[in-house]
Formats: C-alpha cells, structure tokens, sequence
C-alpha cells in the first residue's frame, strides 16, 4: 500500500501512480505543469540574493540540460544572479 503524500504548494493529495513512479515527488501534476510553464513563482524562504538582497524563486530552465530547476532573482533582468543545483 502506497503513503499517502499531499503536494507541497495546493495540498491537494498525490495521486499514488505517481507517488509511485516517483518515490520524491512532492508535487501534483497541476503544480509541476505550472512551475514548468513559468505560470507560478515559488520563493524560497530565507533565500536572499547574494546580490542586492531580494528573494530568490524556483525557476524553471527552457534549455535541454540535465538540471532544469534553478533558484533566480526576482529583480532579473536588473539583477542576473542565480543558483543552480549541485
């Protein structure tokens, strides 16, 4: 019997096909589709740009590479700086 999880942005439950096609999920498919398609901003709590000081979103990467989510400015385009992933 699968865990029952709830997605960490609606806290409406997770299906269990996906909870047990990815054990780390902790999203629904809604949410995922809309962090993917730049329709909603996650800020990260206590996150400050190392630049200018303001917080910093969840973002999603529109390039083909292996690391798709980074942490951004919400001052961009004024301030460029990010984090990625290790």
């Amino acid at each position: 019997m699968l865990k029952t999880k709830t997605c960490k942005y609606c806290h409406n439950p997770i299906p269990g096909p996906r909870i047990k096609a990815n054990p780390g999920v902790e999203t629904c498919v809604p949410c995922q589709e809309k962090l993917e398609n730049g329709k909603m901003e996650i800020t990260v709590d206590n996150g400050k740009c190392k630049r200018c000081g303001a917080p910093m979103v969840s973002r999603h990467s529109k390039k083909t590479s292996p690391i798709k989510y980074f942490l951004g400015c919400t001052n961009y385009p004024r301030c460029t700086y990010t984090v990625w992933p290790d």
